[in-house]
């Protein structure tokens, strides 16, 4: 035997379930201390000689935005990252795909943004510790789908040296890759 819904009934019941879906994200990100608000300018730096690794984001439909949290460790063990330089300008244009890339051996240590127009163009700090050089590097597959959390760490050799992502403009967001690259002596 089969029980058949109306199709209003379905629809409710798929509604309420996405709503209790989304509380629980908008509670667990209410846990987090976030380096940016909504619809506002982002600008982070790791503590000298650190470096991003970790990244973690939420998207708010009501306010078409990202909000972000990221992590810093050294590089690598023993490593510090002690010249670093920011990318003299911008390094993404509103709504067109982001590939930036920190020059070879160095990793991305700051992130500065401005949002506008439903989203947000780049700037990166790149850092390096002279004794250490980039081995294999990879691009990861997207870290998040559209509307969804993104939540990435590297792993305890690697480093973020380069950020990729695309925009879609009828959910306003953002998919996200990133250049990670492992670090030796």
């Amino acid at each position: 035997m089969t029980l058949r819904f109306p199709a209003s009934l379905v629809a409710v019941y798929l509604a309420a379930a996405a709503l209790v879906v989304l509380a629980q994200a908008e509670e667990q990100a209410a846990d987090v201390e976030f380096d940016n608000n909504w619809n506002s300018p982002l600008d982070f730096e790791c503590p000298d000689g650190q470096v991003i690794t970790s990244v973690y984001s939420i998207h708010g439909d009501s306010y078409r935005d990202r909000r972000f949290k990221f992590g810093c460790r050294a590089p690598v063990e023993g490593a510090v990252a002690d010249f670093c330089r920011w990318t003299p300008s911008y390094a993404s244009v509103w709504k067109a795909p982001v590939a930036f890339a920190c020059p070879r051996n160095f990793a991305i240590a700051g992130v500065s943004s401005s949002y506008r127009f439903e989203d947000r163009r780049w700037r990166f700090k790149c850092c390096r510790d002279h004794d250490y050089i980039e081995n294999p590097c990879a691009i990861t597959d997207y870290l998040n789908d559209l509307d969804q959390v993104l939540n990435f760490t590297a792993s305890a050799s690697d480093v973020i040296r380069g950020w990729l992502s695309w925009y879609d403009d009828k959910s306003e967001d953002r998919r996200h890759k990133f250049l990670t690259c492992t670090m030796t002596k």
